[in-house]
C-alpha cells in the first residue's frame, strides 16, 4: 500500500513539472487532470482544468485529446452531481461534433449517456 501512494506521488510530480513547460502538446496536462490529480483536488478544479486542456488541444489542433478531454470532463460532472438532464443534453449537443472527430471518445460517451438517460 505504501509503494503504491509513493508511485502515485512520483507520477503527480512528473506530471505536474512536465504540465507547467509544455505549450505544444497537451497531453501531460491531460493526463494530470484526467487521471492523477483528481485524487488530490476537488472535482471542480479538475473539470476547470480539463475545459482548459480542451480549449488548448482545439487551438493546437489536437481533436481526438480535445475530444478525450472533453468526454472526461462529462464524466467529472456527472460524479460532481450535475442535474441529469443538462449532463445528457450537453452531451447529445457535443456528440455529432465528437463522432466526426473521435469516434472513440464518442462511442464512450453514447455509454455515458445511455447510462445517465436510464437513471
Amino acid at each position: 500500500l505504501e509503494s503504491g501512494r509513493q508511485w502515485r506521488n512520483i507520477a503527480k510530480d512528473m506530471l505536474e513539472e512536465a504540465a507547467k513547460g509544455t505549450v505544444t502538446t497537451s497531453a501531460p496536462r491531460f493526463l494530470l487532470f484526467a487521471f492523477v490529480n483528481m485524487w488530490y483536488v476537488p472535482l471542480q478544479e479538475s473539470i476547470n482544468h480539463l475545459q482548459v486542456t480542451e480549449d488548448m488541444s482545439l487551438k493546437l489542433g489536437d481533436t481526438d485529446r480535445a475530444y478525450m478531454a472533453q468526454s472526461m470532463k462529462f464524466r467529472f460532472l456527472f460524479f460532481r452531481g450535475e442535474k441529469l438532464s443538462i449532463l445528457s443534453h450537453d452531451i447529445e449537443t457535443n456528440l455529432q461534433s465528437m463522432a466526426r472527430f473521435s469516434i472513440c471518445c464518442a462511442k464512450y460517451c453514447v455509454l455515458d449517456k445511455e447510462m445517465i438517460d436510464s437513471l
